[in-house]
């Protein structure tokens, strides 16, 4: 995103770097270091007066725009921090508007544009909720989510702004959404930002809308902390049809979608090639993480 040239200003000029934020912090400073400039958490983008030059450049709007808010104080490595997060970001006309539309004039004053949306650019813990004024009690319901599902920024923008609208990923999965009178639970879905984070839990009662919804702050870091604590486990079937042997059993619940799944596969291949009857394998049931280099 943005280009970067360090240069002596001595003749002669036996040394130049060029590197294109961002970069792996780590890497950035060894490469640094081992070509004899200052670490990055003391190079400044302004290097007035040192014995080198530090050219800036972008072919971006969002590096054109970061570039013309630098101040000489700021760093290289704040310079790659706000370059690391801002990149991930899919959102980015968002994040160019506005930095462009502001005043702010240091990289600090970039991330107090987004303090309430990315916590790394926040020293304290935001929260994006709502308050009730002097509540009699605090109501909870139990919600199981059934489909976690990230969108956009903008997407996730006009949804809440307008949750009475129909929705097309509310009416593609409102199967899966209804109440559990038995034990007293909603079934959801989840819509979250993947870029900042907080999404809504919505229980739609067979309709293309959010009829039943609630803001749920920072639910992609609560829904990627569930998916972690419970990836020690897989679960997989063979490809025939076993689900006629094992009543209810939810199809969906079968497969866990793994980065590992091919080379796993492969190997279990491997181990029931000298089964002759492949009809007689109805399951391969839980498997521990441990266990799966066999």
């Amino acid at each position: 995103m943005i280009d970067f040239t360090i240069h002596h200003n001595k003749e002669p000029l036996n040394k130049v770097l060029a590197v294109e934020l961002p970069m792996n912090s780590d890497n950035l400073s060894d490469l640094l270091q081992e070509l004899g400039y200052e670490p990055p958490e003391k190079l400044k983008v302004n290097s007035k007066g040192k014995p080198y030059v530090i050219e800036l450049n972008s072919d971006t709007n969002m590096g054109f725009a970061i570039l013309e808010r630098l101040c000489d104080n700021d760093t290289i490595a704040e310079l790659n921090n706000l370059c690391t997060v801002i990149c991930k970001c899919s959102d980015q006309d968002y994040i160019y508007q506005t930095i462009f539309n502001s005043d702010v004039r240091c990289i600090n004053g970039i991330k107090k544009l987004f303090a309430d949306r990315f916590m790394e650019f926040s020293d304290k813990l935001v929260l994006n909720t709502s308050l009730e004024r002097k509540p009699t009690e605090l109501v909870v319901k139990g919600c199981i989510i059934e489909k976690a599902i990230p969108v956009s920024h903008r997407k996730f923008e006009v949804i809440t702004k307008y949750p009475l609208r129909d929705e097309p990923l509310i009416a593609e999965n409102k199967d899966i959404m209804y109440f559990d009178s038995k034990y007293n639970m909603y079934h959801c879905l989840l819509i979250y930002d993947k870029d900042f984070g907080d999404g809504i839990v919505v229980e739609s009662e067979g309709s293309d809308y959010a009829r039943y919804a609630q803001y749920v702050p920072q639910a992609k870091v609560i829904y990627e902390q569930h998916r972690s604590n419970h990836i020690n486990e897989l679960r997989l079937c063979c490809p025939i049809e076993i689900y006629q042997h094992i009543y209810d059993y939810p199809r969906d619940n079968c497969i866990f979608d793994n980065a590992d799944m091919p080379m796993i596969l492969t190997h279990l291949f491997m181990k029931m090639t000298s089964l002759r009857n492949m009809r007689e394998v109805l399951c391969i049931g839980i498997i521990p993480k441990d266990l799966m280099m066999i």
